[in-house]
């Protein structure tokens, strides 16, 4: 099991072009990532995003909401 957290370049442990690599050895080519601001703006900085699907409420709870990326 491979767990990844925060932003890769502040947290000690493995970074995200480590895991994906340890993925693809394992045959996992293809990875749905949902997840909160810190892991979606990981993905787009290291440039290992190649599609990005936005599902978005009709309707905004609360004004105190966090950011979609970090």
């Amino acid at each position: 099991m491979i767990a990844v957290s925060g932003a890769a370049e502040e947290q000690p442990g493995l970074s995200l072009p480590e895991v994906c690599d340890e993925l693809a050895q394992l045959g996992v080519f293809n990875l749905m990532i949902e997840a909160g601001a810190g892991i979606a703006g990981s993905f787009l900085s290291s440039h290992l995003v190649d599609r990005l699907d936005w599902f978005r409420a009709p309707m905004i709870i609360g004004g105190d909401g966090l950011s979609v990326f970090d």
